[in-house]
């Protein structure tokens, strides 16, 4: 295949604004991604290369930028997933909320139960520092309840787990921040998929 000096020169500015967009990455990933997407465009060439099929093939990837942003979300998707850590895992998914108003109404539901996970394992130390501000109370009357750090506990309430809130917050604490990694891990999973399916194509 004889490729003119346009189209060489066509291609190498976009391999080159590709590989400068994918920056963030290490250099062996930007290596085999520029490698990866010059060999799709010498295959979708074909045997009699022109400018205008060089130029249809590259309207389809988009703007070189664009195109390794995608590469890079992708990546950083993909670290935060396999750290397992739940803060690196919240800020991805509300990154990429605005792929959808689902993902965004998971994120939000997910970013409460870290919340309230939070809030549980931060009694233990509350309690010990402000005993007569934290607890569980029950009454007056029949429907009265409160729980957690109040400044101005309910008068004539009747403060009901006394010491063992700290157990109690600390391992339902515990056991809410297991089950929002999990479902996280869950949402990014699927949102990966897309982000590989839309870097990933170069077919």
């Amino acid at each position: 295949m004889t490729r003119t000096a346009e189209v060489n020169a066509m291609m190498n500015n976009y391999l080159r604004r590709l590989r400068w967009g994918l920056s963030p990455l290490s250099e062996a990933d930007r290596q085999e991604i520029v490698r990866e997407v010059g060999s799709h465009l010498i295959d979708r060439l074909g045997a009699s290369p022109s400018a205008e099929n060089l130029h249809e093939e590259l309207a389809k990837l988009g703007a070189p930028e664009e195109y390794a942003r995608q590469f890079v979300e992708s990546f950083d998707l993909s670290s935060a997933i396999a750290s397992g850590a739940p803060w690196p895992m919240m800020r991805q998914a509300f990154r990429m909320a605005g792929s959808g108003a689902l993902t965004a109404l998971h994120s939000a539901g997910l970013l409460v139960l870290l919340a309230v996970s939070a809030s549980l394992m931060a009694l233990a130390p509350l309690k010990l520092v402000f005993p007569q501000n934290v607890g569980v109370w029950l009454g007056p009357g029949r429907y009265s309840f409160a729980a957690g750090f109040l400044a101005h506990p309910p008068l004539g309430g009747s403060e009901v787990l006394g010491y063992w809130i700290i157990p109690a917050g600390a391992l339902l604490g515990i056991g809410l921040l297991k089950i929002s990694i999990v479902l996280l891990r869950r949402l990014l999973l699927t949102v990966q998929e897309a982000a590989d399916h839309r870097a990933g194509g170069l077919s």
